[in-house]
């Protein structure tokens, strides 16, 4: 049982513990590899002079001429390997008094692990907070393996979940904007018996996270099929398999898909489209600065995508920024201002594409240029109006939103 309680400015002296035991350790690895008689100024060189292998070689080497001491902790080998490289350095002539202070300082970084973490593997993820170097290789290795204990474990998966948000001033209300959603998933499969296929729902809300749309949503595709949750049949494939809605279209709607089937048999692709008239304010206002996005990933998959579509009379809005928000405190509609400590350590940069339907570009989805003009067509849109800002992320945690945002600027006099 944990019966410490945390002090202030804890976080701060374990960053400047952790950096000078680290920095200890990589004076002294980098002062004993230059001081070992023989080649050793690459990892290759390191191998051969010393006979080590060749993956202890390359964390010895990228340990000691790592530029950011935290992330050659990461690097660093464990303790039996890095006995291994002391007798060998030892055997080949280095100084006596640089093996020993190699050995001392290893000493003191795994007080530091035993003193701060559990175990190693806790004490890397630590520092993977306070580096960004390797850090989208790190993350993304982490999380396809997230992804496939998952894909395991809930028995579903979709190969790609993309949300669109075309947004432009309202046609009958020069005061409001309008905006069409679509939520496409891709080759979305169930694998095991039993397991519950669902699908969140995309969300855009104003600061103080109020929905955006409440009471003017309809389905981009009247029918049967919009009944129940706003189908768009001719970008389905076939046979549609039967969906239940869970809440309604005002609320935070989530579809379960009834199937029986399983693998390969299973595999579907979905397409939700709605339209929402009148639904945000064209001006700022105190409880509405910011101006935001976000699909919620609920299901394991390979990719998510994030597309908004602003027509060249919006409103003017600063430079977007993504961030992939973990969902964990169960406040996905929370709104956009206030969310800084859900933020995940994924380095996201939304990406302008340019405008009109050949900027459109999610090559998983072959036939995703022509459903958006297909909305567009619908909603009384001109595709070439729209600037397309995209955002992707692989392999996305559960549960978690991706989300865009920018700052809604004061309109021009």
């Amino acid at each position: 049982m944990v019966t410490q309680s945390p002090t202030p400015n804890a976080e701060l002296r374990f960053e400047t513990h952790a950096r000078d035991v680290l920095l200890g350790v990589q004076s002294t690895i980098r002062s004993l590899v230059e001081a070992t008689p023989g080649v050793t100024r690459r990892a290759t060189d390191l191998q051969k002079t010393l006979g080590i292998d060749r993956t202890l070689a390359w964390q010895i080497h990228k340990a000691a001429y790592a530029e950011d001491p935290f992330a050659a902790g990461q690097r660093l080998a464990g303790p039996a390997a890095m006995a291994r490289f002391l007798k060998a350095s030892a055997q080949r002539g280095a100084p006596a008094a640089q093996v020993d202070a190699v050995r001392s300082a290893i000493d003191r970084f795994e007080n530091l692990i035993s003193e701060h973490a559990g175990s190693r593997s806790e004490f890397e993820t630590i520092l993977c907070g306070l580096t960004t170097e390797d850090a989208d290789h790190v993350g993304l290795a982490n999380r396809r393996a997230a992804y496939q204990a998952q894909r395991h474990l809930l028995g579903v998966y979709a190969e790609a979940l993309v949300a669109t948000y075309i947004w432009a001033p309202s046609a009958t209300n020069p005061k409001r904007l309008d905006t069409v959603g679509l939520r496409t998933v891709s080759n979305l499969r169930r694998l095991r018996k039993g397991a519950t296929i669902t699908l969140a729902a995309g969300s855009s809300a104003t600061d103080s996270g109020k929905r955006i749309g409440q009471g003017h949503i309809e389905p981009l595709v009247p029918g049967p099929s919009a009944s129940v949750c706003d189908l768009v049949p001719a970008f389905c494939s076939t046979p549609i398999p039967e969906i239940v809605r869970i809440g309604d279209r005002e609320s935070n709607l989530r579809l379960e898909v009834q199937t029986d089937a399983l693998g390969a048999r299973s595999a579907t692709d979905l397409v939700v489209g709605q339209v929402c008239r009148e639904v945000f304010d064209r001006e700022p206002a105190p409880d509405n600065l910011v101006f935001g996005n976000a699909v919620s990933v609920r299901t394991p998959c390979e990719l998510v995508v994030l597309d908004v579509l602003l027509h060249k009379d919006m409103p003017p809005l600063s430079e977007p920024v993504a961030q992939m928000l973990s969902d964990h405190r169960c406040v996905p509609s929370a709104g956009f201002s206030d969310r800084d400590c859900d933020a995940l350590p994924i380095a996201i940069d939304p990406v302008y594409l340019g405008s009109g339907a050949n900027a459109l570009a999610v090559p998983e989805l072959p036939r995703y240029a022509e459903l958006v003009a297909f909305a567009c067509e619908r909603s009384g849109f001109d595709l070439d109006d729209f600037a397309v800002h995209q955002c992707r992320v692989e392999f996305p945690p559960l549960p978690s939103s991706l989300t865009m945002r920018s700052d809604r600027l004061p309109l021009d006099d």
